[in-house]
């Protein structure tokens, strides 16, 4: 496994570490730590509230479980993609 590809692990391992109440995490996330979130969403949901936010998030492949505990738990994820942060950005590569 890559760090990239424990990620999720360790997201939940912090929030266990941290004693989060269950259901109480929203997430606004950029780009790896977006991935981060689906991968440990897909794991366990249980530490997640029901809404999230998602920014210029690229993934390989989608985790397993995420839709189904997505589902399950009547959450959602709005993603969003943006081009330019500010003016004068040069293009993404």
């Amino acid at each position: 496994k890559t760090k990239t590809d424990a990620s999720g692990e360790l997201l939940l391992q912090l929030m266990a570490a941290l004693k989060v109440p269950d259901g109480s995490v929203s997430v606004f996330a950029e780009g790896i730590g977006g991935v981060a979130f689906l991968r440990a969403y897909a794991q366990n949901p249980v530490p997640f509230a029901a809404h999230h936010v998602l920014l210029n998030v690229q993934i390989g492949q989608v985790p397993d479980g995420l839709q189904e505990n997505l589902e399950a738990r009547g959450a959602d994820i709005t993603l969003c993609a943006c081009e330019q942060f500010y003016s004068g950005q040069p293009p993404w590569a």
